[in-house]
């Protein structure tokens, strides 16, 4: 590592309740152990309730040279970002200088507590890493959480992999044997830190092993539109047959052509490819069982646990039992499911919408099916009136079954949310016309 000049002033920012304090009094710990001094300052504020975390370490060669516990303005010579969120917050940028402060920040992002009141709630975490990377001398990204979930099966290591990857790049000011020293005199999981902090060490200096499939998977929102488009008509052959894949792609392809006929780009485009999707891959039970039982789910299962007996929490509609507020509850059910019934299910998905479909009589079903007649509806009315002036309206509309969320009960009530909305929309499209 570099040698120490004065005082060397690290920041730890992150989200209260991931261990971002026990990190940064890990590290403070690390230096004692080499002979050093060191000071630790945790502004934790609400953290307790997941709120920012501001955990400010100085390491120095002796007492005298340290001078307060917090990183004064523009002072911060290491930024180790657990979260983007707080790191790029005003009160963070302020301790940042562009002269010195090196960055490293994790790129997977943690939800807070706006997505418990606001579903859609959408943060811009390339937005953030570049305020972080303006304000500083070098910025370097870790997709920690992703490596802690694929490496260590769980995501909670992520923050020691932040340290271990910083270490690596040579700006922490302590040796490899007293961060193990350390890590072992906390006493709490240490084996585990102790990996962790490895994978972060290894991860700065391959990015091979950085570059995981959980840090480069496209979203619908980043996806290619013909790529977009290509993998959901595969999904739909795979959840009903060619013909159903067919007819989804064709509709797709009318409302590109449509689109592209009054001057628009592909906003409308995207938001049928995905939300028209979204309806007509509803999950019944023919579809939870395609899931679990196609590969993918035994494939992500095996990565993470070894060995162990699975069970998988359902809420089968005829044999569910009901809670005191008489909704359907979910139960356990034993390995079984996997290796037996629903492999069976898989099979029988050809009867989907059938005379034979004892699982699409249900009130819910017969209201997923309704719901896909309904867009397809809308959207023949929608590009009988298309022009230029309507098509952010129009891209609105179409992206209305986003709105659609969970099973059961839970999407009952999403669903008339969404009617709502799309009725307010529909009564815009009306006015908008009329002039």
């Amino acid at each position: 590592f570099e040698p120490v000049e004065g005082v060397r002033r690290i920041l730890f920012t992150g989200i209260g309740g991931t261990g971002v304090t026990t990190v940064a009094s890990i590290l403070a710990m690390a230096a004692h152990v080499d002979g050093r001094s060191a000071s630790v300052v945790d502004m934790t504020g609400l953290a307790q309730k997941g709120g920012s975390v501001f955990s400010h370490v100085k390491i120095g060669e002796t007492e005298t040279t340290i001078v307060g516990g917090r990183v004064p303005a523009a002072s911060a010579d290491v930024l180790i970002a657990c979260d983007l969120l707080v790191a790029a917050s005003p009160e963070a940028l302020a301790l940042f200088s562009k002269q010195k402060t090196v960055a490293f920040g994790n790129a997977d992002f943690s939800p807070t507590a706006d997505f418990v009141t606001n579903r859609d709630v959408r943060y811009d975490t390339a937005g953030m890493a570049r305020r972080i990377r303006g304000a500083t001398k070098d910025y370097q990204a870790c997709p920690s959480q992703a490596l802690s979930l694929h490496k260590l099966g769980d995501e909670i290591y992520a923050n020691m992999i932040m340290l271990g990857f910083a270490w690596q790049k040579g700006v922490i000011p302590v040796s490899s044997r007293a961060m193990y020293r350390a890590i072992k005199l906390n006493g709490v999981d240490a084996d585990a830190n102790m990996q962790a902090f490895e994978v972060g060490r290894k991860a700065a200096v391959d990015e091979a092993f950085k570059g995981l499939p959980e840090d480069v998977t496209p979203t619908p929102e980043t996806m290619p539109l013909d790529e977009l488009i290509a993998h959901r008509t595969a999904e739909l052959v795979g959840y009903q047959n060619q013909a159903y894949a067919d007819r989804y792609a064709k509709r797709v392809a009318q409302v590109r052509a449509a689109e592209t006929a009054v001057g628009g780009a592909e906003a409308l485009t995207r938001a049928v490819a995905v939300n028209l999707y979204k309806l007509m891959a509803y999950k019944d039970e023919y579809e939870v069982a395609r899931l679990y039982t196609d590969g993918r789910f035994a494939k992500e299962l095996a990565g993470v646990f070894k060995g162990g007996k699975a069970k998988i929490w359902m809420s089968p509609p005829l044999i569910a039992p009901k809670g005191p507020d008489g909704k359907p509850q979910k139960i356990a059910l034993g390995g079984w499911m996997l290796t037996t019934v629903l492999p069976m299910l898989t099979r029988m998905k050809g009867l989907r919408g059938g005379p034979f479909d004892i699982f699409g009589r249900t009130e819910e079903r017969r209201m997923e099916r309704g719901l896909i007649a309904s867009y397809e509806a809308g959207l023949d009315r929608l590009l009988s009136g298309l022009d230029a002036d309507h098509l952010p309206l129009a891209a609105r509309i179409a992206a209305i079954p986003d709105k659609i969320r969970g099973y059961g009960h839970i999407k009952e009530a999403s669903v008339k949310v969404a009617e709502r909305e799309e009725a307010a929309l529909w009564a815009q499209w009306e006015k908008k016309a009329a002039a």
